[in-house]
């Protein structure tokens, strides 16, 4: 297998300057309006990825859920260091 394609893709959907973001760890960065159109489309390129984690955050950048695609490990370590996770809360889009 060629490493690039082990590699697991993540995308971080964040609140930004002018609106949500959907951020892929190395790579590019595309706004959008609603927190809701940004989960949408971290899903889609996540989907195009052999192995892919979409991280989703709250409004304050803590980490509300986290989604596995195609095969990516449920034992990989799934946060960064000073992520913070909270449960059991709702978020504002």
């Amino acid at each position: 297998m060629n490493p690039d394609q082990a590699r697991t893709s993540v995308f971080r959907v964040m609140l930004g300057e002018a609106g949500w973001v959907v951020r892929e760890e190395g790579g590019d960065a595309t706004s959008h309006t609603s927190r809701r159109e940004a989960v949408r489309e971290a899903q889609r390129r996540a989907q195009a990825k052999t192995a892919a984690r979409v991280i989703v955050h709250y409004a304050d950048r803590t980490v509300e859920r986290q989604m596995l695609f195609h095969g990516e490990p449920r034992s990989a370590r799934t946060w960064r260091a000073g992520d913070d996770q909270r449960s059991g809360t709702r978020s504002t889009e």
